[in-house]
């Protein structure tokens, strides 16, 4: 397990331009005890440069046996879904709690035209790329942010990392 969750850590800060470790350092890492509890606020509204807009939800580390967000500033795990941000509860297209309980900050956002978020859907079109970039922006400027932000997902909600990591650029 431990492995499983170093490699989608890897992966998922690789993406974002943030150094990933070396293989040996991968083997050595540990996660750490779980320091926080999870609290979700939804249907937080994000508005695009175009005017729409796209509706994400925040799992945010709480101060254990509470629902107060835990104070500090953590990197931010970004997933965009077109599977609706609230199915997040249930595994797909989630940012795992497993994260959240050691110190990362889950954003998971409708794509354009889906769920909550306004405009039409694309399947990886041009805007949901520009959508990305944008959303991984205002992820960085979160209260709670220490403005580095990595993504996260398999399948559509990969490539759509692959498009937004594109459109972010190398020197971002």
């Amino acid at each position: 397990m431990r492995r499983v969750v170093a490699a989608l850590i890897v992966g998922a800060f690789a993406v974002s331009g943030l150094v990933a470790p070396s293989s040996a350092q991968a083997d050595s890492w540990s996660p750490g005890p779980e320091k926080y509890d999870v609290v979700v606020t939804t249907d937080i509204p994000v508005t695009m440069p175009d005017g729409r807009i796209l509706r994400a939800a925040i799992h945010a580390p709480a101060i254990k046996g509470t629902k107060t967000p835990a104070p500090g500033k953590f990197p931010v795990v970004l997933v965009q879904t077109p599977y609706s941000k609230t199915v997040a509860d249930v595994g797909v297209g989630a940012v795992p709690p497993y994260l959240v309980k050691r110190g990362y900050l889950g954003v998971i956002v409708d794509v354009g035209g889906t769920g909550g978020s306004e405009g039409q859907s694309q399947l990886f079109g041009t805007q949901e790329a520009k959508d990305g970039a944008e959303l991984v922006r205002w992820a960085a400027k979160l209260p709670q942010s220490d403005g580095k932000v990595g993504t996260l997902g398999g399948s559509y909600l990969g490539i759509d990392q692959l498009f937004t990591a594109a459109e972010v650029g190398p020197n971002s």
